[in-house]
């Protein structure tokens, strides 16, 4: 028997083995120092939090880094506060992770060379795996900063090394090129802005603000803050891709066309597919319109005047003159009715004039 061929094939089986784990083995570390972090899906070591997957929004890196009890830490990008544990603003036992307060931008996506200093004491920097020009984003930039590296024309330093190292082996070569290279091909994304709303969608996470509601989903969260519902969900288990085509999403398996429809639109049946409603019904006339939101409001425009029914309120702005009354309401949609306040009213097959007349009468008006 030939010992030393068996020795080699061992050592061989061996090193492709923690090759392997080195790539997907998940990452369960603390870090050294006076005051210190931890997480389940980053690594942080030597004042450095890597692993962190291109896209990463304030949101779910906050969630996923646990500080000492009784420490905070604060993010920043150079010298502006990203992220300031004292402006966190709750609503009861749950923060509330709405868009009209600008204190916190929770869905910022995270930079390399972004630090978190964490207690008095203790700073670690991020790196964002392929993020090697710093600015979020992943472009031919990256490549183009990795390359120089490579052929000498540039020298980077950490964390931008580390951004760089896509296969975490501690060198920068041709490999990292190549698998940085991959993931540009296959990065896809859907992006809209109408007037004030917004939709962000990658093959990782969906972010839609439309009105004054906003829907966030990632591979294990769910946030939906409305006026009436605020809701969140924690370790659920979401899968999120972009078409090849760049028309439709398909979340949990379900397609969602997104080409030539309108946020809300894209709002109304994410939220469905997510089980948060049965979506909405509309009529729409040009200058006139009603849109119902399941559970959540009824929003009328009919020649000039406004009606706006929300869960604690509503408003009416008719002829210049304006009323607004507290009050609870009910807004729910049986097929292509309205239910407001236990009473129906036909929305889809309608007119909004009717429908306007209905929804005041209902008011009391």
């Amino acid at each position: 028997m030939n010992t030393s061929k068996l020795i080699t094939k061992a050592t061989v089986v061996i090193v492709i083995t923690l090759f392997i784990l080195q790539i997907v083995a998940p990452m369960v570390t603390t870090a050294a120092g006076t005051e210190t972090i931890a997480s389940n899906i980053y690594e942080i070591q030597s004042n450095l939090i890597k692993r962190i997957e291109p896209g990463t929004r304030l949101i779910k890196f906050i969630r996923n880094v646990i500080a000492d009890s009784g420490v905070t830490y604060t993010l920043y990008d150079g010298n502006k506060v990203v992220y300031d544990p004292s402006k966190v603003v709750y609503d009861g036992n749950k923060i509330d992770y709405s868009t009209d307060d600008n204190s916190i931008d929770w869905f910022s996506i995270l930079k390399t060379g972004m630090t978190l200093k964490v207690g008095n004491d203790t700073t670690y920097t991020i790196a964002v795996r392929g993020d090697v020009s710093g600015d979020g984003l992943l472009t031919a930039l990256d490549m183009s900063q990795l390359k120089m590296h490579i052929v000498g024309l540039k020298t980077l330093q950490s964390p931008y090394t580390d951004a760089a190292d896509m296969n975490y082996d501690g060198q920068i070569t041709s490999v990292d090129m190549s698998q940085l290279k991959t993931m540009l091909v296959n990065s896809s994304s859907i992006s809209k802005q109408e007037i004030i709303d917004t939709l962000y969608i990658d093959n990782s996470s969906i972010l839609i603000t439309t009105n004054m509601d906003t829907l966030y989903v990632d591979s294990d969260t769910i946030i939906i803050e409305e006026i009436i519902n605020k809701m969140e969900q924690d370790n659920c288990s979401n899968t999120i891709a972009v078409s090849e085509s760049g028309d439709s999403i398909i979340l949990n398996g379900k397609t969602v066309s997104v080409k030539n429809r309108n946020i809300d639109d894209v709002y109304a049946e994410i939220r469905a597919v997510l089980g948060y409603g049965d979506g909405y019904i509309s009529i729409d006339d040009g200058n006139n319109n009603v849109t119902v939101y399941d559970g959540n409001y009824v929003s009328i425009t009919y020649n000039g005047n406004t009606i706006g029914v929300y869960g604690s309120y509503y408003d009416i702005s008719e002829n210049g003159n304006d009323i607004h009354k507290d009050g609870s309401n009910t807004v729910k949609i049986d097929g292509n009715n309205m239910v407001l306040n236990d009473q129906q009213v036909l929305v889809t097959g309608s007119t909004v004039a009717a429908v306007y007349s209905a929804v005041k009468s209902i008011l009391g008006y």
